[in-house]
């Protein structure tokens, strides 16, 4: 939509203020003209992202892909691991799981982790243009 239309027009190092919605996200399903979603979510911000995503994946009607990038400061951090884990595994074809590790911008992966689950990706660092640009939909015209 309109947002991410002008995040996608950003410079690099760009700051985005955010705010938490009055309403509750999942109160807002089924979004019945969005096909595709893309969440962007750190630490405990994907705690609002996982009651939207049992709304979406939960319905076996709705087909709806949504791509999820989630950063985290370490594999430990990881909040709802198990049950984004699960997602991923049983729904690939509806969910695409990015976990983005590092507290900074240029950190590694810590050496041999990966994802539990073969149907997610991870990166180093955190979440920038250049991820979003590679997972993300493109912005809705």
């Amino acid at each position: 939509g309109s947002v991410s239309t002008y995040l996608h027009g950003l410079s690099l190092g760009s700051r985005v203020a955010f705010k938490h919605l009055p309403s509750n996200m999942a109160e807002q399903y089924p979004f019945p003209t969005k096909r595709t979603i893309t969440m962007l979510a750190a630490g405990t911000g994907i705690t609002p992202m996982c009651q939207v995503l049992h709304k979406v994946l939960g319905n076996p009607g709705d087909e709806r892909k949504v791509v999820l990038l989630y950063g985290s400061q370490t594999p430990s951090d990881i909040l709802l691991k198990e049950e984004l884990d699960v997602w991923a595994r049983t729904l690939p074809h509806r969910l695409t799981l990015v976990h983005v590790l590092g507290t900074r911008s240029d950190d590694p992966l810590p050496a041999g982790w990966k994802p539990s689950s073969e149907s997610a990706t991870a990166e180093a660092g955190w979440i920038d243009r250049q991820k979003v640009e590679k997972y993300a939909f493109p912005p809705a015209k």
